[in-house]
């Protein structure tokens, strides 16, 4: 730990707290960079607080697991199916909220290539909150579950992260994930 690094940990339980609103309240805060890792990313509440940042200007990124993304962009597709009483055919836009994260200004989203699975669970913004813990990024996992979240500020950790991240990030498998436009 460098000199005067206090090591300070904040650490947060589910269901008896209410780890999105949480979250949501960190990434809300943001001012310049977001990097999160996701196993898992369906929680509305928490990727409006994203795009509301990334629309002020801050730069997300995001690194998501293939097979769980996979289910999660099925699944958001199959709810956009047309409406039979509705004479235009209903809202068949095959757009999701990942997708439609995907599309925003600032925002860029990458997809572990690989089947081995991409399990963190983790945030840093603005290189001085770091965010690790069991909890998805789901409403279950954030509010039902028994989970785990905890706030590290502490600059070994912090450096680890970003290292561990740029890693992961760079690899050259990585596949994007676009908006659907």
């Amino acid at each position: 730990m460098a000199s005067g690094d206090r090591a300070t940990l904040e650490t947060h339980y589910s269901p008896v707290e209410n780890l999105e609103a949480l979250d949501s309240a960190a990434l809300r805060n943001a001012q310049s960079t977001i990097d999160l890792c996701a196993y898992s990313l369906t929680d509305h509440a928490l990727i409006e607080a994203i795009t509301r940042a990334a629309q002020r200007g801050v730069i997300v990124r995001i690194y998501l697991d293939r097979g769980q993304t996979a289910g999660e962009l099925s699944r958001e597709n199959s709810r956009y199916s047309s409406n039979p009483g509705d004479a235009d055919g209903g809202d068949v836009r095959a757009e999701g909220i990942l997708q439609r994260l995907a599309g925003t200004p600032n925002v860029t989203i990458r997809v572990k290539h690989s089947k081995t699975l991409m399990h963190l669970k983790s945030y840093l913004i603005d290189s001085a909150l770091l965010r690790t813990g069991s909890a998805n990024f789901s409403p279950t996992g954030e509010k039902r579950q028994d989970n785990d979240l905890t706030f590290i500020r502490n600059s070994v950790s912090i450096r680890g992260f970003k290292d561990n991240f740029e890693r992961i990030w760079s690899r050259t498998d990585n596949e994007p994930l676009a908006s659907s436009d």
